[in-house]
């Protein structure tokens, strides 16, 4: 199995734990393991990402979930407290590395 396989099944395996317990969810909506020239983070760098998508019609935190790249250390990176998917929302994560970049938004075309 390849890292991004092991990546894709760790995160989606993390997000089916949480899921169950809420009204809204929130679903691999698409990723990138190889962006080399299509989408820019704030530093207008091309790193790798993952999409969630809210399917529910309720807002759903997702503060305290966590996204891992190795399934022998599956907390390896929280979400912080207080992010929140909006009813049929998009939310991007950089998978860059750098602290405080992690996270934006998608308003349209995501």
């Amino acid at each position: 199995m390849n890292p991004f396989q092991k990546i894709f099944i760790s995160i989606a395996a993390l997000l089916l734990v949480q899921v169950f317990s809420a009204k809204s969810q929130v679903v691999i909506n698409e990723y990138s393991a190889s962006n080399l020239s299509t989408i820019q983070d704030n530093y207008q760098e091309y790193e790798d990402w993952i999409e969630l998508y809210n399917t529910g019609s309720s807002i759903i935190n997702i503060g305290g979930y966590y996204l891992s790249d190795d399934t022998a250390s599956p907390l390896m990176w929280a979400i912080p407290a207080g992010i929140v998917i909006s009813s049929h929302g998009h939310l991007k994560i950089w998978a860059s590395g750098r602290e405080g970049s992690m996270i934006s938004r998608c308003l349209k075309n995501c």
